[in-house]
């Protein structure tokens, strides 16, 4: 199957995609996707750390006896600070974990895209797009 030549720049080549050439694309894609899934989520486990951060430092700071704690839909109050604190910090580490996960899996998951994308630049050239827009 050969590519259209009306998306040729002069003097280009048509460049035939076998069927590994779609496998490699679609494969491409779908590490797209993955990492894009993984970069947001990235995202909110770091902003979720850094609230818990936040919640720490006020329940430290905190010169009342309680705290008000949300379960679910509901507030509670805890009236031992030190309790909330080591719960806090629980919670925290639990994201710090998911996160180092996240992160490792990311890294797998770019380079193994760059591998791809070398590989499909080297045969399809300009013929290809491969970056995010």
């Amino acid at each position: 199957m050969a590519m259209a030549n009306k998306a040729l720049k002069p003097g280009e080549v048509p460049v035939d995609v076998s069927l590994e050439d779609q496998r490699r694309i679609c494969a491409f894609s779908r590490l797209h996707k993955r990492v894009f899934y993984l970069t947001s989520l990235q995202k909110l486990l770091r902003d979720d750390i850094e609230k818990l951060d936040d919640a720490i430092t006020e329940v430290m700071i905190s010169e009342e006896g309680e705290v008000l704690y949300v379960f679910g839909e509901s507030f509670v109050k805890l009236e031992d600070n030190d309790a909330v604190s080591t719960h806090l910090e629980e919670e925290k580490a639990v994201l710090e974990g998911d996160l180092a996960k996240v992160d490792e899996e990311l890294a797998s998951r770019k380079a193994e895209q760059g591998t791809l994308k070398a590989e499909l630049y080297a045969k399809f050239g300009s013929q290809i797009y491969l970056e995010a827009e």
